[in-house]
C-alpha cells in the first residue's frame, strides 16, 4: 500500500471571524478587500460573520447560494467583539480548522491578503500568530508600544519575529493558531469591545514571548474617531467604562485606567457640551 503524503492544505486552513454593526457583509471593507478580490477563496477557507446590528443586516440562509462558505449568525443583544471572537473558536474546532483569522469591518487588505497569510503559516508554523501592520492617518497602530493599557502608535517597525515585550496587537487582521488561541482562554467576555485586544494580548505574552509579522501593510478605520451624534458616542464610552473596569487586575491598572477613562470622559464632556458622559463614568466605575 502506498503512504499518502499529508495534505498540508487542511493543516493551513483557517475560520475568519467578521464582526459587523450596523453595516451589510458587501459594505464591509473588509470583506470586499479580503474576499470578493482574492483568488486563494476555497475549501481552505471558511467566513463566520457575527452580526451585532440591533436589527439584522441580513437574513437567515442569505449566503447558502452564494458559492462562499459563509455563516451566518445575528445577535441583536450586542455583546461585543469578544463573544464574537469566542464564538468564532467554538466553530473553528467543529469544522477542524487549525488557525482564526480574527477581523471587524473596517480594515483594508491589499489584495493577495489571504494568500500572504497561508504562506506565512506554512513558513513560520511555529509562530502562534502571524498578523499585518495596521496603518491609520499615516500611523502605526499595530504592532504598537503598550504601557500599561495604553496603546501608542509607531513610527516604523521591520517585518519577521517581533517580541511580545512592550509590543501589543489589534485584533483585526491577527491569525492564531486554534490551540493557542484555547491556551490563552479566549477572549474575556466581560471586556466586550475596548481594551479586548490588549487584554488579550497581556494574557498571550504570559504564554508565548512573540508573534510574526507580515510585510504587508492595511489601512484600518477607528469607529470611535468617526463623527457619532451624541447619543451614538454616548453608548460607545459605555463600552469604553466597561471594559476599563473589567480590565482592572492590580492597583497600576486601576490607576491607569480610571485615568484614562477620566480624561476620555472629560473630552467627550467638551466636545458635546455634556456631562453624562462624566456621570456614565461615575456610575459604571461605582457598581458592583
Amino acid at each position: 500500500m502506498t503512504k499518502k503524503t499529508p495534505d498540508n492544505r487542511s493543516a493551513c486552513a483557517l475560520l475568519a471571524v467578521l464582526v459587523l454593526y450596523n453595516r451589510r457583509l458587501e459594505e464591509s471593507k473588509t470583506f470586499t478587500s479580503l474576499f470578493r478580490t482574492s483568488p486563494a477563496w476555497d475549501e481552505r477557507v471558511h467566513l463566520f460573520v457575527y452580526d451585532n446590528s440591533p436589527v439584522p443586516m441580513h437574513a437567515p440562509g442569505a449566503f447558502d447560494d452564494s458559492g462562499m462558505h459563509i455563516h451566518y449568525l445575528s445577535d441583536t443583544s450586542n455583546p461585543g467583539v469578544s463573544r464574537a471572537y469566542n464564538a468564532g473558536g467554538r466553530m473553528a474546532r467543529q469544522l477542524q480548522k487549525p488557525y482564526l483569522l480574527f477581523l471587524d469591518q473596517d480594515t483594508l487588505f491589499p489584495r493577495d491578503a489571504l494568500s500572504r497569510y497561508f504562506n506565512a503559516i506554512e513558513s513560520y508554523s511555529d509562530s502562534p500568530v502571524v498578523a499585518p501592520v495596521l496603518f491609520h492617518n499615516g500611523r502605526i497602530h499595530s504592532p504598537c508600544r503598550q504601557m500599561l493599557h495604553a496603546h501608542l502608535p509607531l513610527r516604523a517597525i521591520e517585518p519577521g519575529r517581533v517580541s511580545t515585550r512592550g509590543k501589543g496587537l489589534l485584533n483585526s487582521g491577527m491569525c492564531i493558531k486554534l490551540d493557542a488561541f484555547d491556551r490563552v482562554g479566549g477572549f474575556d467576555e466581560k471586556i466586550p469591545l475596548d481594551f479586548a485586544d490588549r487584554d488579550f494580548m497581556r494574557r498571550y505574552g504570559r504564554h508565548f514571548d512573540s508573534f510574526f509579522l507580515l510585510d504587508m501593510a492595511c489601512a484600518h478605520g477607528f469607529p470611535d474617531k468617526e463623527s457619532l451624534d451624541a447619543r451614538e458616542a454616548l453608548t460607545r464610552f459605555g463600552y469604553y467604562c466597561q471594559g476599563a473596569k473589567h480590565s482592572i487586575k492590580g492597583c497600576a491598572d486601576a490607576c491607569s485606567l480610571a485615568s484614562m477613562a477620566f480624561l476620555r470622559a472629560a473630552r467627550l464632556s467638551l466636545r458635546y457640551k455634556s456631562v453624562r458622559f462624566l456621570s456614565l463614568l461615575l456610575r459604571s466605575f461605582l457598581k458592583s
